[in-house]
């Protein structure tokens, strides 16, 4: 918990002595003030770390000795204004929980994968919303598909993110993973009434693919959200739409592609 808002910010624990709610005095973990607190065995070695939100920071302190004996601050990041909540979840699939962070001042969503399992925490990755002023965050399946997805709370909104991530791929692909990032050329082109649309992912990121008319008008999103590394398609099948030129864009992280597709009615 944290004491004494101001000066005197300071993170304690009390442990419970017999199970039945008579506590210990107070163990000092840190001189660090922050607003926002929460458990995970961040590093995977079975015993409960603390990962807490302040000003611009995220930060985790290891429990070094699992009996409650924490180590100094480790940053994760200061990309962030007024950082409100934190949560950790596996995102990824990969046996280690990662973070997931809001913060008011700059109304950030944003996750941070535990790359090594170990508590080595990679750069900041932004999730896009329109919303102002984020506050809660959560990690649930709420679509029951195998994998954790993100609730988060605003001013007036709650809304989620769904997690694309397909654990069953994650494991059957985890040995052929593609080297680059890579747009392919729809099949078939020219197409009618439906063409598939194939990429390769180097590394897990939040994507999008959209489709925009020759005026570079954005006509459709055909995926928006987190995917891990490996090899996806999706078919699409445009509706109201005159035959002509289109465009296919995917963006992962800092890549960026773009591809010609003919429709031919």
């Amino acid at each position: 918990m944290r004491q004494n808002p101001g000066s005197n910010d300071k993170i304690v624990w009390y442990e419970n002595l017999n199970g039945t709610g008579s506590f210990s005095n107070q163990k000092h973990i840190t001189s660090q003030a922050s607003d926002f607190l929460h458990l995970a065995d961040l590093d995977n070695d079975n015993d409960l770390d603390l990962l807490a939100a302040a000003g611009n920071k995220i930060v985790w302190m290891e429990n070094t000795n699992g009996q409650g004996a924490f180590g100094l601050p480790k940053t994760i990041t200061q990309a962030v204004d007024l950082a409100y909540a934190v949560c950790t979840a596996d995102l990824d699939n990969d046996n280690d929980l990662d973070v997931i962070s809001t913060s008011r001042g700059d109304s950030k969503i944003a996750w941070y994968e535990n790359t090594a399992g170990n508590g080595t925490f990679g750069q900041q990755q932004l999730l896009n919303h329109p919303y102002q002023y984020i506050t809660a965050v959560h990690a649930e399946d709420i679509d029951g598909d195998g994998d954790q997805d993100i609730v988060c709370g605003a001013l007036d909104k709650l809304f989620w993110f769904k997690n694309l991530t397909n654990p069953t791929s994650i494991q059957d692909n985890k040995s052929e993973l593609p080297n680059n990032f890579q747009l392919q050329q729809n099949y078939p082109n020219p197409f009618n009434p439906s063409t598939t649309i194939a990429y390769s992912l180097a590394k897990s990121n939040l994507v999008t693919l959209k489709i925009y008319n020759l005026s570079g008008q954005e006509l459709e999103t055909l995926v928006n959200g987190f995917q891990t590394a490996g090899e996806h398609e999706i078919s699409w099948q445009p509706k109201g739409l005159s035959s002509g030129i289109y465009y296919c864009r995917l963006k992962a992280g800092n890549f960026s592609e773009t591809r010609k597709l003919v429709l031919q009615k």
